[in-house]
């Protein structure tokens, strides 16, 4: 994907933010056709409930869509 969208890293194309910004820019990503993307959980030191609220903001879209 870095190659295909000719940009210098991953962070170009990743997708950071509250749980209404990621699912915001999931549904765009789902109007231009995308249908597969990976999802990675990173620690957020300053909120130590990301990484759970992103795991139920992926699991919520993987069962019912965005």
């Amino acid at each position: 994907m870095i190659e295909a969208e000719g940009v210098a890293d991953i962070s170009e194309v990743a997708i950071v933010g509250d749980e209404a910004t990621v699912r915001a820019k999931l549904k765009r990503l789902e109007s231009i056709g995308v249908t597969d993307y990976t999802g990675a959980i990173l620690p957020v030191p300053e909120d130590p409930g990301a990484p759970q609220r992103t795991y139920e903001l992926l699991k919520e879209v993987n069962a019912s869509g965005i």
